[in-house]
């Protein structure tokens, strides 16, 4: 039953209770009813009345402030969140509160917004380089990761991997003119004495931008040199990069005494042949 219900079915009454009912506003059709007329005592204390910058709070701030006479607990009748007696606000004072309480959220959204991005900030240029690593091998944004970025810990710009027959070739022809303009590894000089030989070939290939496999029929016969080229391969498939050049020294050993994964790959790689007039382009 409404308020107005109440005054309507008793025409007569006089004294009309309405504290402590957990009563939020005050129906229009109340505000607006004439029935109260012969109410000589009102309570309305004791509930969470909602004051907004609202027409309906306007309306019961008039209402008390009209009928103050008859409101007996006139000084008691709060609202919900403030010891404020009603009849002390102004009508302003709602609006203002609201507006101060919609700045304040909006003051909490935009600093914790602010502090997140200032979080990701750092966060991004302490761990850059993890971030676009894996980016990159996501497949995310890749417009916006570069080979440079993937590859700025590498410590060498080639690993060199050639049969021991090869040696005076490398050592003599390919490396004197490769290191004129890049930082190369090479077993003889880069490898640790003492260390295991298949981790420092692990360790050296992928602290190298490209590994350069000087392909021969005696590399095929090389347990390490084949090693080299499976690690180099594996790494190049992990980085979606083409991480292995081929150079053909000598004739093209024979297709049948390659690895399965050799044939694969220079089926769909271009290689390079010593010798070939644009070779250092």
């Amino acid at each position: 039953r409404s308020e107005v219900d109440i005054v309507q079915d008793f025409p007569h009454l006089a004294s009309l209770n309405l504290s402590h009912n957990h009563l939020e506003s005050l129906s229009e059709d109340f505000i607006n009813s004439s029935s109260y007329s012969n109410i000589s005592s009102m309570s309305l204390s004791g509930n969470p009345w909602t004051c907004r910058c609202d027409d309906l709070t306007k309306r019961l701030h008039t209402f008390v402030m009209t009928n103050g006479h008859i409101l007996k607990d006139l000084n008691q009748i709060t609202c919900s969140g403030s010891n404020q007696p009603l009849n002390k606000w102004n009508p302003i004072d709602f609006c203002s509160t609201t507006s101060n309480q919609h700045l304040i959220v909006v003051i909490i959204i935009l600093g914790s917004l602010g502090v997140l991005f200032g979080l990701l900030v750092i966060m991004y240029y302490k761990y850059q380089h993890q971030i676009k690593v894996w980016l990159f091998a996501h497949g995310i944004l890749l417009c916006w990761v570069s080979e440079e970025d993937i590859d700025q810990d590498k410590v060498y710009d080639a690993f060199v991997s050639y049969a021991e027959g090869d040696y005076g070739f490398v050592v003599h022809t390919l490396l004197p003119e490769l290191e004129k303009s890049f930082k190369i590894c090479h077993h003889a000089r880069d490898f640790i004495g003492g260390e295991w030989i298949a981790d420092q070939i692990y360790q050296k290939v992928h602290q190298s931008r490209r590994t350069i496999i000087v392909l021969t029929e005696e590399f095929l016969n090389s347990i390490y040199g084949i090693h080299e080229f499976r690690t180099a391969h594996a790494q190049s498939i992990a980085d979606n990069r083409a991480r292995v050049i081929i150079l053909i020294y000598g004739d093209m050993p024979p297709q049948e005494a390659m690895p399965e994964k050799m044939k694969t790959y220079m089926s769909m790689n271009t290689y390079i042949k010593w010798g070939d007039k644009w070779f250092w382009d």
